[in-house]
């Protein structure tokens, strides 16, 4: 991801305008995939009726322009942060997770693995706010969503070997936090351990 940041200011020559660029990439991709998991909820199988699927578009980019103009995603730019990538990587995940729930297809989940290695440090000691403040609802949701009102099963093996895959692609940066936490006298120790923390 930062390669892909250096090569794009080596063309643009601006900082402001990598900043631009970047903005307007997260709330591009946040609409986006908004959009999709909207659409992707209220699309019927037996669609037919053309006032219905207008219906259902409009709904979609209604509930995209929501999520991308809402002051939520975007108060926090004042203060850039590696995690603020969430403004598209929670809608990206979610629908290719929410993908792979009704369809059970593997690509998804390899999908999303390959995405949150792009992204590593959202997934890293300081993305962890973010993290846990949405993928354990998120795939709660997703289950229950497709245990009860889909009447599908849940692939359980495929989840469990995804998991594997998630914590071996991200152990890369997870190890070395993990033994400085567990460090007597390193910062990260005395932070968690200390009085302070």
């Amino acid at each position: 991801f930062f390669l892909l940041l250096a090569f794009v200011k080596s063309l643009v020559h601006s900082p402001t305008m990598l900043i631009s660029l970047f903005h307007g990439f997260n709330l591009s991709l946040g609409f986006f995939f908004c959009y999709l998991v909207v659409k992707e909820f209220l699309k019927r199988e037996e669609e037919t009726i053309r006032q219905n699927q207008l219906i259902v578009e409009a709904s979609s980019i209604l509930a995209g322009l929501y999520y991308t103009f809402s002051p939520n995603p975007i108060g926090w730019w004042g203060f850039q942060l590696l995690p603020m990538n969430v403004v598209f990587l929670n809608p990206l995940l979610f629908f290719l997770l929410l993908r792979f729930f009704l369809t059970g297809s593997m690509r998804y989940l390899l999908i999303s693995l390959l995405v949150t290695f792009l992204f590593s440090p959202n997934f890293s000691f300081i993305g962890a706010p973010t993290f846990f403040s949405f993928f354990p609802l998120a795939v709660l949701f997703l289950f229950i969503y497709t245990k009860f009102i889909k009447k599908r099963p849940i692939p359980v093996v495929k989840i469990a070997i995804a998991l594997l895959l998630f914590v071996l692609l991200q152990s890369f940066h997870l190890i070395p936090q993990i033994v400085s936490i567990l460090t007597p006298g390193s910062f990260a120790n005395g932070f968690i351990f200390g009085a302070q923390g």
